[in-house]
């Protein structure tokens, strides 16, 4: 099944159950949920975690993550019982970002670059 970009942005956590619900059949070969640190993507892990026992999880750290996040992450991988895959980049957010942004952006001038 092909999805679009983007193909439940705007929409309720309840619409993405029951969206998920109602496709579940088609994502039967799916078996990998990306995990924010946040309400939505955590809800849908554990929705999910006793519908797909096969269900593999995958974190990205930013390196500019709360120390609360981390602490969350880690509690989620003991209420999983299994690992959540951790992918770091080379360097951290603010090292991409200072990069990526022009000068000339309202936001780089005021931070001065």
């Amino acid at each position: 099944m092909a999805l679009a970009k983007g193909h439940l942005a705007g929409f309720s956590l309840n619409t993405h159950f029951q969206w998920t619900q109602k496709n579940l059949p088609a994502l039967a070969g799916s078996r990998l949920v990306g995990l924010s640190g946040g309400k939505d993507s955590s809800a849908l892990a554990i929705y999910l975690r006793d519908k797909v026992p096969e269900m593999e999880y995958f974190f990205t750290d930013t390196g500019a993550e709360l120390p609360e996040t981390l602490a969350y992450i880690d509690m989620l991988e003991d209420y999983f019982g299994k690992p959540i895959k951790r992918l770091n980049a080379d360097h951290d957010f603010d090292y991409y970002q200072i990069r990526a942004m022009p000068p000339t952006t309202h936001c780089g001038v005021m931070i001065g670059l």
